[in-house]
């Protein structure tokens, strides 16, 4: 069995591709936002100089999906939420602002 980053950190291939795809879309440009104002992302640029741009990617989809996961399943608002960052739109769906 091979193994792909998807599956190594946690963001599986089982599922939506669109919405997986879109996450890691999301997440790409944030982590190039990250490099372009490093002091508004500091936990970002930490990480990604520890680890390779597309590893972190995975890593931040794999948070994107597990906050948006928690505000669908609990009915609530996450941490991220209240900080302004996540807003469920009038059809029911998230819309994300920045992660950070």
């Amino acid at each position: 069995m091979r193994w792909t980053s998807f599956e190594w950190r946690g963001l599986s291939a089982i599922g939506d591709r669109y919405l997986r795809r879109i996450l890691v879309v999301g997440a790409h440009a944030v982590l190039k936002r990250a490099r372009l104002h490093p002091q508004k992302y500091p936990w970002l640029t930490q990480l990604l100089a520890r680890r390779p741009f597309r590893i972190v990617a995975i890593a931040l989809a794999n948070k994107m999906a597990r906050i948006a996961w928690a505000v669908l399943a609990k009915g609530g608002t996450s941490g991220a939420a209240a900080r302004g960052s996540l807003t469920r739109l009038g059809d029911g769906r998230l819309r994300v602002a920045s992660v950070c």
